[in-house]
C-alpha cells in the first residue's frame, strides 16, 4: 500500500472516492500524519535516535515527491508520485 493512501485517509477519514466517511472526529492534520509515518515509525522500531528526522548525525532516509503534500488538496495527495528515494544518504530509486 502506498503511504499516500494512508495520508489521505488520515486527514480526510474518507474513502478514496470521497463518498463514505469513517469516524470524522479522528481526522488528523497532514503534519501529524507525516510524523506518524516518519518519527512514529522510527520510534516503533526503537530507532528514533538513528532515523525518523532529517537532522545532522541521523540516517538520511527521505523521498522527493512531485508535489508538496502539505499544501495539496486531499484528492491530489492520492496522485502523488515518488521522484527519488534516498536511504542512508544513497539514492536507491529515481523515476525515469
Amino acid at each position: 500500500m502506498t503511504p499516500f493512501r494512508g495520508l489521505y485517509a488520515a486527514v480526510t477519514r474518507k474513502s478514496e472516492d470521497g463518498k463514505q466517511e469513517f469516524f470524522p472526529a479522528q481526522r488528523i492534520t497532514m503534519d501529524q500524519a507525516i510524523a506518524a509515518y516518519t518519527t512514529g515509525s522510527a520510534f516503533a522500531e526503537f530507532k528514533e535516535k538513528e532515523k525518523g528526522k532529517l537532522t545532522p548525525g541521523m540516517l538520511a532516509d527521505f523521498v522527493v515527491l512531485d508535489r508538496d503534500v502539505t499544501a495539496a488538496s486531499p484528492e491530489k495527495i492520492l496522485a502523488t508520485k515518488v521522484l527519488r528515494t534516498v536511504v542512508s544518504g544513497k539514492t536507491v530509486y529515481e523515476a525515469k
